[in-house]
């Protein structure tokens, strides 16, 4: 598949053939569904423990989290180098402030649910979607021959 993009220093537009071994945010996706869905089995399985609404709350925080961020990341390579940065740092603030909104309305409305799986969750979950997040980053920058 071939994409069209626009150079910053020129109007002259390019086609380059996308990258047949990047990631994929669906493949990615998927891969933590299955994670979460064995962890979980696991959890009650073997421990008894029943906190499925609080890992799955954890779990779909860290998705949206991760889909504002691949979006947002997409957005801001074509454009310049402050506002790149202002994407990525704001974006990093306010999915943060949107884990601890959540946090705090869980604590505040639902004492049922447990807190502490919810935390452990999505903890888990969002270093594993960071991580597909700096591949992004980094697979972007050789594209663009900026490393």
């Amino acid at each position: 598949m071939f994409t069209k993009r626009f150079s910053q220093k020129t109007t002259k537009m390019t086609v380059r053939k996308k990258n047949s071994d990047s990631p994929s945010l669906l493949g990615f996706l998927l891969l933590t569904f299955v994670i979460f869905v064995l962890g979980q089995a696991g959890l009650n399985f073997f421990s008894g423990i029943s906190v499925f609404k609080s890992v799955l709350l954890g779990y779909l925080t860290s998705v949206v989290s991760i889909i504002a961020g691949y979006y947002s990341l997409q957005w801001a390579f074509n454009k310049n180098a402050k506002t790149f940065y202002i994407v990525l740092y704001g974006g990093m603030a306010l999915r943060f402030l949107l884990f601890i909104a959540i946090m705090f309305v869980l604590y505040l409305f639902f004492p049922e649910w447990s807190l502490t799986a919810y935390v452990i969750s999505f903890v888990v979950f969002y270093v594993l979607m960071q991580i597909f997040e700096i591949n992004i980053i980094n697979r972007e920058l050789k594209r663009n021959k900026l490393v």
